[in-house]
């Protein structure tokens, strides 16, 4: 049940804010993948508790059962502009917030 609750709660978020970005991973085949995007990212220090905003973007993504996941190093593209995946935080729902790192020259 909360696997399908997940699913419907990212859904909706995909409604209102989800666009489709495309996935050039390390490994494997090229394909679209509907995300979130978000400009800037916020942290927080784990020694500190302290809330960090950095300007990297990042994007979030909901994994239905099949998919490929990104990893590290996979590159990201949207709205013509390359971003490489750098970290990758699971939300423990069957998605994740990836940090993404933009790519110059490509």
């Amino acid at each position: 049940m909360i696997d399908s609750l997940a699913e419907l709660a990212w859904d909706s978020l995909l409604s209102l804010q989800g666009e489709q970005v495309e996935v050039f991973p390390v490994k494997g085949a090229v394909h679209i993948r509907d995300a979130v995007f978000e400009e800037t990212s916020i942290q927080v220090d784990a020694a500190s508790g302290v809330l960090v905003r950095t300007n990297n973007p990042s994007i979030g993504v909901f994994y239905k059962e099949g998919e490929q996941p990104i990893i590290g190093g996979d590159r990201i593209r949207r709205k013509g502009q390359f971003y490489r995946a750098e970290e990758i935080i699971p939300d423990g729902q069957g998605g994740a917030k990836i940090e993404l790192h933009k790519l110059k020259g490509e």
